[in-house]
């Protein structure tokens, strides 16, 4: 299926099934709010089963959300994931820079950037996944940029953790350069 992204919906034959059988019709062509709650329910439903399996084996569970609030490209219910029983830290990863990054290359002006900074940034996910986590019994974890960071701005690594921690995280990792070298290089 075509979308903003290229591909928003799974056309598996067991999803067109499943999707069928909940709303009575066959997947459509074009994005929906019905594509959306099955997007949503079949991802938090995987996570749930995954998780629970996981517990069996006395394994902790963690997850970690793009910080997008958006139903084309993320989950834009995050108190369904975060309220998985078996579930135990529940995180996000606010890179900054690279999230900036993909700003500019989408054409989003200055303006839009300015919710990009740092501190607002991170600040903002950190206080979200802090208030899920109390509301629902988790650890909350916050995943700090430490790749392609552009030079001159390297100070930004501390301020990010920083302000993680102000807002009560404790769990804090940071993706650095041979953690993901394939989106570092």
């Amino acid at each position: 299926m075509k979308g903003k992204l290229n591909q928003w919906a799974c056309l598996c034959e067991i999803c067109k099934q499943k999707f069928k059988e909940k709303f009575n019709y066959e997947i459509p062509t074009e994005f929906s709010q019905d594509v959306v709650e099955f997007r949503e329910e079949t991802i938090t439903n995987f996570l749930a089963e995954m998780s629970r399996f996981a517990r069996q084996k006395r394994v902790k569970n963690a997850v970690c959300l793009l910080p997008i609030e958006s139903s084309i490209s993320g989950i834009k219910n995050w108190d369904r994931v975060c309220g998985i029983e078996t579930m135990d830290i529940f995180g996000t990863d606010p890179y900054w820079i690279s999230f900036e990054q993909k700003a500019t290359s989408m054409g989003f002006g200055k303006k839009a950037l300015k919710s990009l900074e740092v501190v607002k940034f991170v600040g903002y996910f950190s206080q979200k996944i802090q208030d899920l986590c109390k509301k629902y019994g988790k650890e909350g974890q916050i995943w700090i940029q430490a790749f392609k960071i552009p030079e001159g701005r390297e100070q930004e690594v501390a301020i990010a953790i920083d302000t993680a921690y102000n807002l009560g995280i404790r769990n804090i990792a940071a993706w650095g350069y041979d953690g993901c070298r394939s989106i570092s290089s």
